[in-house]
């Protein structure tokens, strides 16, 4: 589990002034997601090789 660390409102501002995007971990995440559907779909398994 991720520790979760709630920002102040100021601190957010602060960082979406230079450039934060709060989205990009939600998008990578969900990218990763839908790649293990399919792979679910086109082997019907979920054990993803490492390497």
């Amino acid at each position: 589990m991720y520790k979760q660390v709630k920002l102040s409102k100021e601190r957010i501002q602060k960082l979406e002034r230079i450039g934060s995007d709060w989205r990009r971990r939600d998008t990578a995440w969900d990218e990763m997601y839908q790649k293990l559907v399919r792979f679910k779909d086109a082997y019907g398994h979920y054990d993803v090789p490492t390497k």
